[in-house]
């Protein structure tokens, strides 16, 4: 198969993010293909702050956040603008300072900290004390201890446990 003709030239016709053409001109189809493939493993990156994006649609979104006049949704505490309620809420975590208890999750407010424990372990609420239980099975083990007598007291203080071994890992504390 001939691919180099006489005076005929394989031109790249690949846009950039601008909308420039390459305009790469190659003797063989085979260098210019290859010449294209180049163009299509490039990596989009953001010139206000150096993050990169597979394809330029995600780019020109990204571009958004950068121009507070599209950007409504501001965070209350460093003042950065977003695109979308969405974007600001993911951002929101890296600010997280209250921890969950139960799965040791971060929020960046306690309102959405109780929120969160309130949809999360509602049906994992001990009747009795009101304890709350990352799991189903926690709660149940929890439960058992009201159910059961304290059949084994701490000869240090006047605690007792309803197993052995919850007698024995307290005693550590004693030491």
């Amino acid at each position: 198969m001939k691919e180099h003709t006489d005076g005929v030239t394989f031109t790249c016709t690949f846009k950039n993010i601008n909308n420039i053409k390459c305009l790469k001109s190659f003797k063989r189809k085979s260098e210019m293909k290859k010449h294209r493939n180049e163009h299509e493993e490039i990596v989009y990156t953001c010139d206000w702050c150096s993050k990169s994006f597979a394809n330029k649609q995600k780019l020109k979104y990204h571009f958004k956040s950068h121009d507070e006049k599209e950007s409504p949704y501001s965070c209350v505490v460093c003042s950065k603008s977003f695109v979308s309620n969405d974007r600001l809420n993911a951002h929101l975590f890296t600010h997280a300072t209250y921890p969950c208890d139960q799965c040791s999750q971060t929020f960046p407010t306690t309102f959405g900290l109780k929120k969160h424990q309130q949809s999360s372990y509602q049906c994992n609420r001990c009747k009795q004390c009101s304890r709350l239980f990352g799991n189903r099975k926690a709660l149940n083990r929890h439960v058992i201890k009201h159910m059961k007598t304290l059949e084994y007291p701490c000869n240090q203080c006047p605690v007792s446990f309803s197993t052995y071994k919850e007698m024995a890992k307290h005693l550590l504390k004693h030491m």
